[in-house]
């Protein structure tokens, strides 16, 4: 369908299983924490990802996963420095970059300050992928799977009207704009 704006405006939302916990919420229902990743009411509960907005670091709050990892990542280190009573972290991320891919053989990027779109974008972001894959032997079929993607592209078969039953052999109907309106 061809279309000059495509919008998609899914959002974020909190989690409904996080629907009974009694703590303060933004907007969009995700549970409120401060920078070191615990909830504002309750300093024993630590939450991360999709399912928080960092009080004060809107930045830090992106739904992208860079952000959950390393909000993930300082809620374990803090859980670890409070049970050794050491004194907890806080959370500083700033996005590098940003990859989109579109489809086959082409892609968006954006990092470190450039900007290239098409398929040295698309090459990128599959470099990238493949280097954030865990193990060898994964990412080598990765490689191998694209690689043959691009020598035999994808198959697509052709539909044709059968005039004879594979089954009984009988002669099939003639084809109607009746019929095939139905």
């Amino acid at each position: 369908m061809p279309a000059g704006l495509t919008v998609w405006a899914a959002g974020v939302t909190g989690h409904p299983a996080l629907a009974h916990v009694a703590a303060e919420r933004d907007r969009l229902g995700r549970l409120v924490t401060r920078a070191t990743m615990q909830l504002k009411e309750h300093p024993d509960v630590y939450g991360a990802g999709d399912a928080v907005t960092i009080e004060d670091n809107a930045g830090a709050s992106i739904p992208i996963i860079p952000a959950a990892l390393a909000q993930a990542r300082l809620a374990a280190e803090n859980i670890v420095a409070e049970l050794q009573g050491r004194s907890l972290g806080t959370i500083h991320f700033a996005p590098q970059g940003m990859l989109v891919s579109l489809g086959e053989r082409d892609a968006v990027v954006e990092v470190l300050g450039l900007r290239f779109s098409g398929y040295a974008a698309w090459l990128f972001w599959n470099a990238l992928h493949l280097v954030k894959l865990v193990g060898f032997r994964k990412q080598l079929q990765v490689a191998l799977d694209w690689g043959m993607a691009q020598i035999f592209p994808r198959d697509s078969t052709i539909m044709r009207p059968v005039s004879r039953c594979p089954v009984c052999g009988r002669h099939a109907a003639p084809r109607t704009r009746e019929r095939d309106a139905a």
